[in-house]
């Protein structure tokens, strides 16, 4: 069992590499998808790869995709750990702000409110990868002491 949670944990760091790497460059992916959705609402289809507009945004839109489903199952698994109540936050928030934002998307608040989501998701990230294999500090036994 400890090997597997190594595993697992392992695939997590990648998936704090790839949340790292989004923050650092959240204007172009933001940029990316508020355009697929605009093109898609406009034509009605999904664009083809020669109608994004470089290769490069082609190739933005499909690692997104391909790290978000990645990502979902990742914390889908995290939710039969140990630190399931992270996991279980992290997927209701995240619905939250897919389906609460959907009537002001692509606004300034949305634009905000999704770098802080994407900020406060890195973080946690980081915090459970360095707790697995340094600190190793039992979560759930902090919080309910304090409560």
């Amino acid at each position: 069992m400890v090997l597997l949670s190594y595993i697992f944990y392992g695939f997590g760091f990648f998936i704090f590499l790839n949340s790292f790497m989004n923050l650092l460059r959240f204007e172009k992916y933001y940029f990316v998808q508020e355009w697929f959705d605009k093109y898609q609402k406009v034509t009605g289809s999904r664009p083809k790869r020669s109608d994004f507009r470089s290769y490069s945004d082609y190739t933005i839109y499909k690692n997104r995709n391909l790290f978000i489903t990645l990502e979902f199952f990742w914390i889908c698994i995290g939710i039969f750990t140990n630190n399931w109540f992270i996991f279980l936050s992290l997927l209701i928030m995240g619905f939250i702000l897919g389906l609460g934002l959907k009537k002001i998307k692509f606004t300034t608040i949305d634009k905000l409110l999704t770098l802080v989501y994407l900020i406060i998701k890195t973080f946690i990230y980081l915090f459970l990868f360095v707790n697995k294999f340094h600190l190793d500090l039992d979560i759930m036994k902090m919080i309910t002491s304090f409560v």
